[in-house]
C-alpha cells in the first residue's frame, strides 16, 4: 500500500464519527451470489469533525473470496442534518 493510501486510511479511521444518528441495531448474516456473479457490499459514513464523508466497499464471489476493498473520504460542505433530511 503506497504511503499517501496509508496516510489516507489512518485520517479516515481516526476522525470521530457522528453519535446524533441512531440506526437500530439488526442482525443479517451476509449471503453469497450464485454463480458466476459478484457482490458489491458498500458503507458511507459522515464524520461531523472536519466535514468529510466516508466511503468504502468490499467484492466477493460466489465462494466469499474477497476480490477487491477499497475506502476513502471526501471533502464536503454538506451537514449531517442535511443529507438525512434529503
Amino acid at each position: 500500500m503506497s504511503s499517501l493510501a496509508l496516510q489516507k486510511q489512518a485520517e479516515f479511521c481516526s476522525t470521530p464519527l457522528v453519535s446524533s444518528v441512531q440506526t437500530p441495531k439488526q442482525t443479517k448474516r451476509w449471503s453469497c451470489p450464485s454463480p458466476p456473479h459478484y457482490k458489491l457490499n458498500v458503507d458511507a459514513e459522515i464524520m461531523e469533525a472536519g466535514g468529510r464523508i466516508g466511503l468504502g466497499g468490499i467484492v466477493r464471489d460466489h465462494m466469499g473470496e474477497v476480490l477487491a476493498t477499497f475506502c476513502f473520504s471526501v471533502q464536503s460542505s454538506y451537514k449531517p442534518e442535511m443529507i438525512l433530511r434529503a
